[in-house]
């Protein structure tokens, strides 16, 4: 958090994501999957018979509540907060989270909240 305390936010735009996306593009194969959701929801499936490696995210939450962006069936975390704020990770060019086979990607809300994101993601 900023010196003071205070820390900003803003909406993700398309010309984030585009933004990313061109990033991406530098060092291979990698897709923007944007979401916004008030409960826990899945962010994205993969492809039958394929995995979802994590290459960069980004989400914040507006409620003191616990959030996780994780691997559904494993439960493996690939961020969370304890309370409300921001968290994200570029592993853009190196070696994300990577979930199994068949494994969806989803955001878990403990309580009353809006959380709104996006994940960076290659199928394997």
């Amino acid at each position: 958090m900023p010196k003071g305390g205070t820390l900003y936010l803003h909406e993700v735009t398309q010309t984030d994501i585009t933004k990313l996306q061109a990033l991406v593009t530098v060092y291979g194969s990698g897709y923007i999957q944007p979401f916004s959701t008030t409960v826990t929801t899945d962010v994205k499936t993969p492809s039958s018979g394929k995995a979802l490696r994590i290459l960069a995210f980004f989400y914040y939450c507006t409620a003191d509540i616990t959030t996780e962006l994780r691997f559904k069936t494993s439960g493996n975390v690939i961020g969370g907060l304890p309370a409300k704020g921001a968290c994200g990770m570029n592993l853009v060019g190196r070696k994300g989270p990577q979930g199994s086979a068949d494994e969806v990607v989803e955001i878990y809300l403990s309580g009353a909240g809006t959380v709104k994101g996006w994940i960076c993601y290659e199928e394997v």
